[in-house]
């Protein structure tokens, strides 16, 4: 897992403690919940791009 406190005290982003550590708890819960999805994609799996437009309105 990575450590986002150390991440964040490396970049130097200027962030006070007690910010970063709120900051922090939801990073290390998005990464633990997605962990188990990584594990179970095959090296075969392309990523999915979609990008889809709006159309201009000509008016």
């Amino acid at each position: 897992m990575k450590d986002f406190r150390l991440l964040a005290q490396a970049l130097d982003l200027g962030i006070p403690d007690s910010e970063r550590e709120r900051l922090v708890a939801p990073l290390e819960a998005l990464e633990a919940s997605f962990r188990p999805l990584l594990a179970r994609l095959e090296l075969e799996t392309e990523p999915a791009y979609l990008l889809i437009l709006a159309e201009e309105d000509p008016r």
